[in-house]
């Protein structure tokens, strides 16, 4: 990590990048998402039967597909997967967030 962000070197000296493998996935209860627009989409067709739950910071699955392409202005990758996230805002979705959805 030193190499690509030296400012993080010396609070980070034994972090790596790894190329990210399905398989890492095994046994964990949870994965949280902090990629760039659109990258989380790529990744969502793998996690979501393999993992729990899943928390995405970024914006790919929190909004209905019309209105994503709208303001976003492409077209989302994985429309069929829209259904199975909850926008994670306790104060207004509470009820829709329990273990087995993503969100």
């Amino acid at each position: 990590m030193g190499d690509l962000y030296p400012s993080l070197g010396a609070a980070y000296s034994g972090a790596v990048y790894e190329r990210f493998e399905p398989a890492a996935l095994d046994g964990l209860d949870i994965v949280f998402l902090a990629l760039p627009h659109g990258e989380s989409q790529k990744l969502a067709p793998e996690l979501v039967d393999a993992v729990p739950l899943i928390v995405d910071l970024a914006a790919d699955f929190r909004l209905p597909q019309a209105v994503y392409e709208h303001w976003y202005r492409e077209a989302h990758a994985t429309p069929e997967l829209l259904g199975r996230f909850t926008f994670g805002l306790p104060e207004l979705f509470r009820d829709h967030l329990v273990p087995g959805t993503h969100v």
